[in-house]
């Protein structure tokens, strides 16, 4: 590039940086800014960036926090990408001071995304109260949620099995004027189904339809898992159907678990029936199916089907 008498710009050195980041090579990286520097160009925020990110990337997050330090105005992509750093490392509390101590010290205000996974990772830890108080002070400091950071919540509160205040914050949603999205809808269908309501599961879906949000396989699978549960096969078949109106193919899982549910009442044939249904859409009989099956005929007694099969499983 020299020898043709063009010179590398400030885009090339920074493709560079990326570059040699990218293999772990990180001194040549850093060594890199410098021949940039000599050069005469000045790094811009770009080029911190990728040497943070490619910090991060590599586990190395003490080692970015060292070169953030240094910045005279690190931005909030800067301050995202290590908090998130650190909590991939789960270095919760080293992240939690770089958001609430540091940032602030900088003039740097956390955005959606630096809430966001602040609250992801409380979730994850079960601390769902410490992520619902993290949104109020989102709110207090001029920060409009998302959709993202209310889902986020709701997951958080269903898996801990606060379906009450779940059902809170979507009314909350509601009147911020935010539309729910099907991961949302998702979240609360399953917890309702795992827990028993179905009927309230139910009513949920057709405000989802109502509301334009389109279910996908999984909103369908929860539902025909939640009234196989509560041995309703018929409305879990009609559910079924509904799924294929919507242009959607059963899964293993939908298939499964009709089965499952069939041969807990002792339809073998009706079981059967469906399996072959299963074959031809191009679905595969996976472990779940062959342990259903086999189960399902042993407790009736076809011990002799109920071996033939076993065979077929451990050929196949």
């Amino acid at each position: 590039m020299l020898l043709m008498g063009c010179g590398p710009d400030l885009e090339t050195f920074n493709d560079a940086v990326g570059g040699l980041c990218k293999k772990g090579q990180f001194v040549e990286a850093v060594k890199m800014v410098d021949r940039m520097i000599i050069r005469g160009f000045t790094p811009n925020a770009l080029t911190y960036g990728i040497l943070i990110h490619g910090f991060c990337k590599r586990g190395m997050v003490d080692e970015a926090n060292a070169l953030l330090r240094e910045l005279p105005d690190p931005n909030v992509i800067m301050y995202n990408t290590l908090i998130h750093g650190y909590l991939k490392e789960g270095r919760f509390s080293e992240a939690k001071t770089l958001m609430h101590e540091n940032m602030i010290k900088k003039g740097c205000e956390p955005n959606v995304y630096t809430y966001g996974i602040m609250m992801d990772a409380l979730c994850k830890m079960g601390n769902v109260g410490s992520a619902r108080r993290l949104l109020d002070e989102m709110l207090m400091n001029g920060c409009m949620p998302n959709v993202v950071i209310y889902t986020i919540l709701v997951d958080g509160l269903c898996k801990a099995r606060r379906l009450e205040e779940a059902f809170e914050v979507v009314e909350e949603i509601s009147t911020q004027g935010i539309s729910l999205n099907v991961v949302c809808y998702n979240c609360i269908i399953h917890a309702l189904c795992k827990d028993q309501r179905i009927n309230q599961a139910m009513r949920l879906f057709d405000r989802m339809s109502q509301e334009g949000c389109k279910p996908d396989i999984f909103t369908f699978n929860s539902l025909i898992d939640g009234l196989c549960q509560d041995d309703r096969l018929e409305e879990a078949f009609e559910v079924c159907r509904d799924l294929l109106v919507h242009g959607l193919i059963p899964s293993n899982t939908t298939y499964n678990t009709l089965i499952g549910a069939l041969l807990r009442r002792g339809s073998i044939e009706e079981a059967q029936n469906l399996v072959n249904e299963m074959i031809f859409r191009g679905n595969s009989l996976d472990v779940i199916t062959y342990n259903s099956f086999i189960k399902g005929l042993c407790t009736e007694g076809v011990i002799e089907r109920a071996l033939g099969l076993f065979e077929d499983m451990v050929r196949r």
